[in-house]
């Protein structure tokens, strides 16, 4: 008694072996890339987002059609709104697994951003050390560890020296 595959046999095989050996191979390239996920940069807001106000607790920013209109009850400089917007969308940033050290905190401040088409109001809080900045979402409650040259990209400079 011989048992054997013919040509269609073993072509159902090796393609149901491809198959398995793509599935397998995915999944745990997706595991490893889950444990590494500190090293991963991401945007603080979607960078398809239409930012329509940003509000400093004192400074806001608020789009009228094509262009911005500042709300401020403190005198500014003339500041570029747009500049700001983009920055919010297109900044890279370090999440972090754990929440920093924020016994010495030089500056503390929040900001929420209105975006179009969202009933979500993302509020960031901001933290200053005298070595490094973060920015927490409050939405979710992750942790992000920014440059001080990377801070004035998203906060208007008298605002971090001022406060």
């Amino acid at each position: 008694m011989r048992l054997g595959l013919s040509q269609r046999g073993w072509n159902n095989v090796l393609i149901f072996a491809s198959l398995f050996m793509i599935v397998l191979f995915n999944v745990t390239h997706q595991k490893f890339i889950a444990n590494g996920e500190s090293d991963t940069m991401t945007t603080l807001i979607s960078p398809n987002s239409i930012i329509q106000s940003i509000d400093y607790s004192g400074v806001k920013f608020e789009r009228l059609g094509a262009g911005w209109r500042t709300v401020s009850e403190l005198p500014i400089e003339d500041i570029s709104a747009n500049d700001f917007a983009q920055a919010w969308r297109s900044l890279l940033v370090k999440p972090l697994m754990s929440s920093p050290d924020t016994r010495q905190v030089d500056l503390n401040f929040p900001i929420a951003i209105y975006t179009t088409g969202s009933d979500q109001i993302w509020v960031f809080e901001i933290l200053t050390t005298n070595d490094s900045a973060y920015i927490q979402n409050k939405n979710s409650g992750q942790w992000h560890q920014i440059t001080a040259n990377d801070l004035s990209k998203l906060v208007p400079s008298f605002l971090i020296q001022g406060k």
